[in-house]
This record gives structure tokens, sequence and C-alpha cells, in this order.
């Protein structure tokens, strides 16, 4: 990404790298004179960092940090007063805590130092890199970030949580009030065919070489075709589910990230049938179940001797129930299954711990041997909550098998390559390990279980293994002008059969070179 020239002279050329976080829906840049947060728990102020800390993390090698400036006139700019030694206070302030640890203290600059933002894409007509068209963002500045966070090789971070269903909001000059990056994408024109509507496509490092070999491109790509030559089947429409921000109030329901239900995953191995493997299986349906046991109502005081036939004591599974109008048929769906979010802006998917521990003592057969035991430190390669792939398994030819719950309350399966899933291109170091061990991308960050309301993590290694499409909630322009169409995913694998008959992996994916996005046609689902 890069700021736009003519409103940001002073930036001319310089690239920010800006990593992708589908888990937020904030976009920010580093501040200058950006400080250290020890302990963001406790809100600290803000520290300088030390001469050791310059030479032991990147912070000397933050290259592209964003002055604090606002326009005065043509060509001309002032500068603006930015603390960077105060804890979040004001409403333009706040602490961003992830799910890795890493943290930041962040301000929202006045409208007056929005940035003017483009980006490299492809273009279609010259069969070449190209750049977009100025996007406006609002200027959201990191000013406090700790140790974690810093040692990532990134210039700030662009949130693609699921956009809001409200349109966007105008000042008292008419202005628009952008605070995201969808916003940007739909004002003052909208600069893409659907802006709502993404698709990402993320290589696992070990097919890199052969992908750039045959342009098959890392993308993100807005609209609802399919901008490669070999086309994979996609899954039906995903349920995307609402949070709720309050127990009571039904309205306090809005979307906050990209999660889904999901009720089992299963390993798929060859001659071993999942019927005469239970292990293969978890079920998270049943797991729920065992976290979230059936609770007694109490009876409620009445007078009237009708309405105490109803208020006898009676038992119902906790959770949420949602009931849904599709047009033909009305049907309720049990929030009782396990609620994960996907997380590109993830190093790894987070699973509960007992489905963790399966998954390294049945799926991967890790070796007891050489798994210290049950930790929190994370400086250790590898532990019961953190599996490691081996020659224990061969994954070459398994596959992984997840269910999930549809936008018409269907179970919806999804199969995906394992080794694909699971391995990370980092070998396991320390004592006891051997060559051919990897790092996994399952964690499981916790020693006991949590309550069923817990939300977790697929991390990128999901987004390697899958083509994940993005739908957020748009208006009904054919039937209803003032509903809303909810949000949903689709998943397809990061494989198809060539015309040759064989199959493609990650590497075959290679974009149109020349052919433009209106001739591409919508994907097929299985």
């Amino acid at each position: 990404m890069q700021l736009y020239e003519q409103d940001h002279p002073q930036h001319i050329e310089t690239v920010y790298r800006m990593p992708i976080d589908t888990a937020s829906d904030v976009t920010w840049f580093y501040g200058h004179n950006f400080k250290k947060i020890l302990d963001p728990g406790r809100r600290d102020h803000p520290i300088p960092w030390t001469e050791h800390d310059q030479h032991t993390t990147q912070v000397t090698k933050r290259r592209f940090i964003v002055p604090v400036e606002r326009r005065a006139g043509d060509n001309q700019f002032i500068l603006v007063p930015f603390a960077t030694d105060v804890a979040p206070t004001t409403p333009d302030e706040q602490l961003i805590r992830y799910k890795d640890g890493c943290a930041i203290y962040v301000r929202q600059m006045p409208t007056e130092c929005d940035l003017s933002t483009i980006y490299e894409c492809w273009s279609w007509k010259d069969s070449k890199n190209s750049t977009s068209g100025k996007l406006r963002l609002p200027c959201l500045l990191a000013y406090g970030a700790n140790t974690l966070i810093v040692n990532q090789p990134f210039d700030g971070n662009i949130g693609l949580s699921v956009p809001r269903e409200s349109s966007l909001k105008y000042g008292e000059d008419g202005s628009a009030l952008i605070r995201n990056f969808f916003d940007a994408l739909e004002w003052p024109e909208q600069a893409v065919e659907e802006p709502r509507r993404f698709l990402i496509k993320f290589t696992h490092p070990d097919h890199l070489v052969a992908a750039l070999r045959n342009k098959a491109k890392d993308f993100l790509y807005f609209g609802n075709k399919f901008p490669c030559a070999l086309k994979p089947r996609f899954t039906p429409r995903i349920m995307v589910y609402k949070s709720k921000a309050t127990s009571d109030d039904v309205k306090a329901f809005a979307y906050r990230y990209w999660t889904v239900n999901m009720q089992s995953m299963s390993l798929i191995v060859p001659g071993e049938p999942l019927d005469e493997n239970p292990g293969y299986t978890i079920d998270f349906a049943s797991y729920v179940k065992q976290l979230n046991p059936q609770k007694t109502k109490e009876p409620q005081e009445t007078k009237d001797p009708q309405e105490s036939k109803t208020s006898e004591t009676a038992k119902e599974p906790r959770g949420i129930y949602v009931t849904f109008d599709t047009g033909n048929e009305t049907f309720t769906v049990s929030d009782q299954r396990l609620i994960i979010a996907d997380d590109l802006g993830s190093a790894s998917t987070y699973l509960p711990p007992t489905a963790v521990e399966t998954i390294s003592k049945v799926w991967l057969k890790n070796s007891s041997d050489v798994q210290p035991k049950p930790t929190l430190n994370r400086t250790l390669p590898y532990h019961p909550s953190n599996p490691y792939v081996g020659q224990e398994r061969n994954l070459d030819n398994c596959d992984v098998l997840f269910k999930f719950i549809g936008l018409d309350g269907k179970p919806v399966e999804f199969r995906c390559a394992a080794k694909l899933f699971f391995k990370l291109p980092w070998p396991v170091g320390g004592s006891g390990t051997s060559e051919g061990m990897f790092q996994s991308g399952i964690r499981s960050d916790t020693t006991q279980d949590v309550d069923a309301n817990s939300t977790y993590i697929f991390g990128i290694n999901f987004f390697w293994a899958a083509f994940v499409e993005h739908c957020g909630p748009m208006l009904d322009l054919v039937h209803d002008e003032t509903e809303t169409k909810p949000a949903y995913i689709r998943l397809a694998p990061q494989r198809a059969k060539k015309p040759n008959g064989d199959m493609g992996g990650p590497e075959a994916f290679s974009l149109f070179s020349r052919l433009p996005p209106k001739y591409f046609v919508e994907p097929e689902e299985s």
C-alpha cells in the first residue's frame, strides 16, 4: 500500500506492508515516535524504547510510520500535537488486544488528517501489475505497542471483519464519516463492483515456488466471480452468526466477526473408515453439551391458575436459539456447537484443549516421549496443546472434513487437504526432536476447557487449505430494499481437476492474465 503522492507529497514511493486481518474492523498505522507498552492489561502508560529494545526488536526496522499532520493549504502542512506517553482515556483512543497477545494503543485523528491510499492490483487491460484508484481512510495511529506486535514485520493493519449493516453516516457538513476499509470502498463512489463480497487466496509456503512459476498469485478479489481459469467447487452458503452485546436486549445482536458454528471435524485417512475409527471424528455438538449442562428454570409466582401450569419447573439447555425466515419456511437453529471465527491475522488455529489433545495423540500420532509437560510457556517448541507434524502420520493423501451450519440451517460439509491445514513450514527445534518434524498450525492457549460461549479461531493455516469467500450483509435490492440479506461465507479446497484429469493444487490456480472480470463466471457449488 502507498499514500497518494499528490495528497501526501512527503511520502512519494513509500510502500507500507499491511497485513489483512479478517477478525478486526480497524485499519491502523504506526504513528511517529510510538512507544512501548509493558502491560496492556493494566493500561500502563507507554515508555520509551530502550537501546536494548532497538537492537533486539523490529523497532529500528519500522521503516515507514505516519507523521501526524493536517493540511493547511496547497502543499502546506502543519503538525498536530501527538502525545505518546499516555494510556487510552478519551473516546478517540482505545486499547486493541489480539488473540496472540499483541496489543496497541491507537488514536483516531481529526478528519483533516485522513489518508489517501492506493494499492497494488492487477490490470487485466494491460496484463500487468498496476495501482488502484484513491481510497480515503481515517487516520488511526498506534502510539503505543508491545514487543510482541513490534517484532512482526508490518507497518500497520487492514481490518476486514464483517462490514456493518447500516449505511454510511454523515456529519453536519454532509461529509461521510468513514471509519473502516469497507466505508472507503463505498464512498464517495463505489470503488469496486461488490465491495462487501471478497475472496481470499493464500498459498502454503511449501507451494510458493511452484505458484510463482505458474503466476498463481495470492489475491484479495472483490466481486462475485472467480478470477482463475481452474475452478474448484464451493460449499453452499455457511451462516455467519451475530454476537450478543448484552444478555437481554435482542437488538444488541450485531455482526462482529466472520463467526460460524462448527458441528464436527474429522480426519479422513485412506483405507481407514470413520465408522471403524471413532477417534478420527471430534463431535463439537456433544462437546459443547458437556460444557453447557442443562439448567433448571425456577417456577415463577403467578396469581392466575392457568398461568401456573406453564410456570412449572422445566429443563432446557442453555444457549442461543435463532429463528430464521427464508420466505418459504421458518426454522430454528440451536447455538449448541463450537463458535469459531476465521482470522487471517492469526498465525495459528486455536481449538479447545481436549480437541487439540485428540489431534495430537490420535490424528497426528505425536510421541509422548518428546512432549514436555503441559505449560503455557510460549518459548517451548511444542507441547500437548501445540502438536507437531512428523513421520508418525503421513498426511500426503489425508483430508480434513469439517461440518458447519448452512444459511438454510442444514449441515454443510467442507473437505480439504490435511497437510495444507496442519503443517507449518518451520521445523521443530529443541531436544528430543528429529529430522522430518514440523510445527503444526493447531494451538490451544489454555490448560483447561472454558465455557461454550468462547470463540475459537481459524488462523492462516485454514486459508492455506481453502479459498474463503466472504459476503457481508447487503440490502435486498430484488425483493425489499428495506430488508438486509444476512452475511455468509463459502469455502472451496485449494485443489481442482485439470482438463487432463490430473489434480491441481495451490500452484495451479493462475489468474486470468487478459480476460476482463466481466467475462468471469460465478463459481459452482458442490
